[in-house]
């Protein structure tokens, strides 16, 4: 479990944080989203120590981080970048085997685990193995940034922002890649996005940061139910992610369960208008031209998270 106590991020001309209380479980994928300078990235760095609190405390397994040697700290972390960061002049093993080479793993070793890896992803690692990083394609280098933060098995894996600069197919795939890693290993993961989307179709909980504060701790139907205040709501509505205009665009999509129950709403009606309906009632009952749907908050979330890949 991760815990942060009453911390603070003071800098000459702002506080990026402030008083600042939260708690991840162990296992968890744990979303955090926001604008830019909310105060998510520095949550996120403070856990590795890149970032160091002007007070408060933050706790990794009942221990202080502060108290950890730093070195054994990251290695129980693993961390993805945005913009990647493969070394230019290794190859592709030689790239996800770096961290367990500094660690003093048999060379046999380490090439096992990186082809192992490699597999994990639908990498060949006949293929990709001896490749140079410039040979990959954006989303292709980015699968093996996230597996070289695998690679010694950490128990945290640390992820900034790393889809932002892919097109939305890479995206949703990779997006795909990371909730099937999660199931399967045992790892907690810390993810940090400026897209509410992205933040819907990830996280098992979502913290919505603001200026240094937490907004709203919740999981994502709940927040999409239950928004905690105007900015949460606001920040869910943004004009820059876009939503569809009626209840109609879901129902063409094959979302809904057919149903004999009376209709609450017709397909034509706004999704604003389904979301408060959603609000009071587990699910809604849409009159459509093929007959009646029944539609859930889980609709709607899987709908707008997955709209941008469409």
């Amino acid at each position: 479990m991760i815990e942060f106590k009453n911390v603070t991020k003071r800098y000459a001309k702002n506080q990026a944080l402030d008083d600042l209380n939260l708690t991840i479980p162990t296992g968890d994928f744990f979303v955090l989203v926001g604008p830019s300078g909310s105060g998510k990235t520095t949550t996120l760095k403070m856990l590795n120590r890149l970032i160091e609190p002007t007070g408060g405390d933050i706790y990794f397994n009942d221990k202080r981080i502060i108290d950890y040697d730093i070195k054994q700290l990251r290695q129980q972390m693993g961390y993805v970048l945005q913009n990647i960061a493969l070394f230019p002049n290794l190859n592709i093993q030689e790239n996800i085997a770096i961290q367990a080479e500094s660690l003093g793993w048999p060379r046999k070793e380490r090439i096992e685990r990186a082809r192992a890896l490699l597999k994990q992803v639908d990498l060949d690692p006949d293929k990709y193995a001896t490749r140079m990083p410039s040979e990959l394609s954006g989303g292709e280098q980015q699968r093996v940034g996230i597996i070289r933060a695998l690679a010694i098995k950490p128990k945290v894996v640390l992820m900034d922002e790393p889809f932002s600069a892919l097109d939305p197919i890479s995206r949703k795939q990779l997006q795909d890649l990371v909730l099937q890693l999660h199931q399967e290993l045992n790892m907690t993961f810390v993810f940090v996005t400026h897209d509410m989307h992205e933040a819907l179709r990830l996280g098992q909980h979502i913290a919505v940061m603001r200026l240094g504060h937490i907004q709203q701790i919740g999981t994502g139907e709940a927040i999409m139910q239950h928004p905690a205040n105007d900015f949460v709501r606001g920040f869910f509505e943004n004009e820059h992610t876009p939503r569809p205009a009626t209840i109609q665009d879901l129902v063409i999509k094959g979302y809904g369960q057919t149903t004999t129950a009376p209709a609450t709403l017709k397909s034509t009606a706004t999704v604003s208008e389904l979301a408060a309906a959603l609000q009071t009632a587990a699910t809604v009952v849409v009159a459509t031209d093929q007959g009646a749907r029944q539609l859930t908050t889980a609709d709607v979330i899987d709908y707008l998270a997955t709209k941008e890949a469409d």
